[in-house]
């Protein structure tokens, strides 16, 4: 224990109820039978107790435990992540375990953040993914806030943080039989907590709630929960998974909540859980946490930012700002700033324009952009509120039919997290013979391939602008007399 001043409520009964919890961790610890190494380090709340768990040669996640949680039955719960992950997983300060015995952190100022920042940079992990579940939710939301680029994705388990239940079922179920077992344990009080809860037949759990509720002093605020202002800067990638019988965090008020809140890509998915999963429940929870971590591994080079594709400009950012400000969902921002591209941002074909945009700050800023930089600004709208968004091509006719030649056309490609897969639009922009249409399901773009002149659908998705159409976009002075008389592909 460190010889730091104690400002906080010490969270035991007594130095043997400590000395019971730490025995318990020790005991769950070794049972998970994982190779592991711990360490103790300062941080500005107090001591912080951390375990590595697993290969660590592998890509490292990071875990935090749930309130009145503890480090080793979250580690039992995400234990089949290891066979592909090695694991960051530190104690809560102020909650069972081996970090400081203290509540030292204030939920409603955000510290949490704030020592989960300081738990990273103890390890060097400049951005991470992170496994969360139901109080620890809140706590990374806290992190997200203002940290928003250190986190590479996480999944949010019966998380708090976005919604919550109906209060008096909560207070009826959970927090009286809480109250009550602290000063009087009963067997029956304690298979009431089980019951609504979760951990029904697992001795281990049983035994960790005995000594939680009758030997620890449980957090009993409930978990901050944050506006979409608050997330605003906050793009990565969420998986929310959550369940309709969790009394605590009710899956149709999360799932409600978070596309109002978050701008970034959310993926949502329903499970059959009490607020605690069972051991199969959680087989099928890591394998899908596996599955979008590594898909959202391969989805990284369709949110980079590129030269053409350049959505940290200001005007960018304030036009990002300004759809977020209009949007309902994700989905409705997607359209937004396609329509907004398609209709707003003129095509230089069709106004004769003397300027020539190079990439998608310069078409904004011109209100006109050929389709390969319009295409660009799409990308950058998408990107820049953590959208992965491509570019797809097509070769076409310049005029109605072969005698001019060819040009290649540009559009764009948009992942949807909500539906899991990848759609294509055209921003180029509507006239009398162009009917592009925002769709989620069959593609309305504006020009078809005709096979009868040659005409290619590439149906690629390209992460940047294809470098031979940057040389062009660099070296021509009028954008009618740009020529494309090569295959892309």
């Amino acid at each position: 224990m460190s010889g730091r001043i104690k400002d906080g409520k010490f969270v035991y009964k007594n130095q043997d109820s400590l000395n019971k919890m730490q025995a318990f961790y020790d005991k769950t610890l070794a049972s998970l039978d994982v190779p592991y190494s711990e360490d103790y380090f300062e941080t500005s709340f107090g001591q912080t107790h951390c375990l590595l768990v697993g290969d660590k040669d592998k890509t490292r996640i990071c875990t935090i435990h749930g309130g009145n949680g503890i480090t080793t039955l979250n580690l039992k719960l995400f234990l089949p992540l290891l066979k592909d992950f090695c694991i960051l997983a530190p104690d809560v300060i102020g909650m069972p375990g081996k970090s400081e015995p203290y509540r030292n952190i204030s939920r409603r100022k955000d510290e949490y953040g704030l020592w989960i920042n300081e738990v990273l940079n103890h390890y060097g992990e400049e951005k991470i993914s992170f496994v969360v579940s139901s109080y620890s939710s809140a706590m990374f939301l806290s992190f997200a806030k203002y940290y928003p680029q250190r986190v590479s994705s996480a999944l949010l388990l019966v998380p708090s943080g976005i919604a919550h239940g109906p209060i008096l079922p909560m207070l009826g179920k959970m927090v009286v039989p809480f109250i009550k077992y602290y000063s009087n344990p009963s067997e029956k009080t304690l298979d009431v907590v089980i019951e609504t809860m979760g951990g029904k037949g697992d001795e281990t759990w049983r035994e960790f709630f005995d000594l939680m509720m009758s030997s620890y002093k449980m957090e009993m605020k409930p978990p901050k929960e944050y506006s979409k202002k608050e997330m605003a800067a906050f793009k990565a990638p969420l998986l929310i998974m959550a369940s309709q019988k969790d009394i605590f965090f009710p899956a149709d008020r999360v799932f409600a909540n978070a596309r109002k809140i978050f701008t970034g890509p959310v993926t949502t998915s329903e499970i059959d859980s009490m607020h605690l999963p069972s051991a199969e429940v959680m087989v099928e929870v890591c394998e899908r946490a596996k599955e979008f971590f590594e898909m959202n591994e391969n989805l990284s080079e369709y949110l980079k930012e590129t030269p053409s594709i350049n959505f940290s400009h200001p005007m960018i950012e304030a036009k990002i700002k300004e759809l977020q400000e209009k949007s309902d969902s994700q989905i409705d921002y997607i359209k937004r700033a396609y329509e907004f591209v398609r209709d707003e941002i003129l095509h230089s074909w069709d106004i004769k324009a003397k300027v020539v945009s190079k990439n998608a700050a310069e078409v904004l800023k011109n209100g006109t952009g050929i389709c390969w930089t319009k295409s660009c600004l799409l990308a950058a709208l998408l990107r820049g509120n953590g959208i992965p968004s491509g570019i797809s091509y097509q070769k076409l006719t310049r005029a109605d039919d072969d005698r001019d030649g060819y040009i290649i056309h540009a559009l764009n490609t948009v992942y949807i997290p909500e539906l899991q897969k990848w759609i294509r639009l055209d921003a180029r922009g509507n006239k009398a013979t162009v009917h592009a249409q925002f769709s989620l399901e069959e593609e309305k773009l504006a020009f078809p391939a005709r096979e009868e002149y040659a005409e290619i659908d590439y149906r690629d998705n390209n992460s940047d602008l294809d470098k031979r159409l940057i040389k062009i976009l660099n070296e021509v002075d009028v954008v009618m007399n740009i020529r494309t008389d090569f295959d892309i592909i």
